[in-house]
């Protein structure tokens, strides 16, 4: 069998324009032609591109989208990309403590000579303390550096502003109802999420919105702590209950009355009710939505 014999097609032996070759698989036992294929140069030369450019595209997805790139001499894999990048974090730590000491070192310079030391920020810490910058450049970046930290904690407090003004307004848009009346003789704070509430014995504490009790827990020496769960995420919390009038598992309205409020020393004069509201998992102040 014959493989890939060339002809040159140019008639009596003249040239011509444009020369066409064939390219055929030929059976030299039986003189005929299984393959046969014509071309010019032109044809020819813009299949060789396009096969090398498919090609070349092909191997190049490989490369980029595949798990085989891993595998070519000197490309890095996951875990010298892991070292890189921790690598890249002890230096940084490393050089942070570096810094750190040669701020430390010139302040201790600064103290025994009568000067007041410097104060170390992160803008000191990033820069460094050498040649690079003089003192009034740092002092400059660190006064810069304090700017931005209050613009920072302003837009901080703007943005929970805004977003407790939602919270608000969709609370206040559930129309709740105090737990008992009675005087809150302490406020919502950030260590003390609840409000207090002063109330005569055997007050009846009421349900301050539709929901479900969900627990009724009773602590030796502050009575029953109710807990309801209401709809949107909402749960109010009631502590140092005497008596349930509703079980955990029960179905309650705004309004209806869950529990008796008294003295658990049992010498009479009430008691104090202490009141929670968690939305989204967040403390709000009850005073906020509500007036005792």
């Amino acid at each position: 069998m014959k493989l890939f014999s060339w002809v040159r097609k140019n008639g009596k032996g003249e040239k011509t324009s444009p020369q066409k070759f064939s390219m055929s698989l030929r059976n030299i036992t039986t003189e005929k032609d299984i393959l046969s294929l014509k071309f010019t140069i032109r044809e020819l030369t813009i299949l060789v591109t396009t096969l090398v450019v498919f090609f070349s595209a092909f191997l190049i997805c490989i490369i980029a989208f595949t798990p085989l790139r891993e595998f070519i001499p000197g490309y890095p894999n996951a875990k010298s990309r892991n070292d890189l990048v921790r690598n890249a974090f002890v230096i940084d730590s490393l050089t942070r403590e570096m810094k750190l000491w040669q701020l430390q070192m010139a302040n201790i310079q600064r103290i025994a000579v009568g000067q007041e030391p410097y104060e170390i920020d992160s803008m000191l810490l990033i820069t460094g303390f050498g040649d690079t910058l003089d003192i009034a450049s740092k002092e400059s970046m660190a006064a810069a550096d304090s700017t931005l930290r209050s613009v920072v904690e302003r837009e901080d407090e703007s943005l929970a502003k805004k977003e407790k003004s939602e919270i608000f307004k969709e609370l206040v848009d559930m129309h709740l109802s105090p737990p008992a009346s009675g005087h809150v003789i302490r406020d919502f704070t950030a260590d003390h999420p609840s409000v207090e509430v002063t109330v005569h014995e055997n007050s009846v504490v009421f349900a301050t919105f539709d929901g479900t009790m969900i627990s009724a827990d009773f602590i030796e020496g502050k009575g029953y702590a109710i807990q309801i769960q209401h709809p949107g995420n909402l749960v109010s919390v009631y502590r140092n209950n005497v008596q349930l009038l509703k079980n955990p598992g029960d179905a309650v309205t705004a309004g209806m009355p869950i529990a008796i409020m008294g003295s658990m020393t049992g010498k009479g004069g009430g008691g104090n009710l202490q009141f929670e509201l968690w939305y989204n998992g967040v403390a709000v102040n009850p005073t906020d939505y509500m007036k005792f």
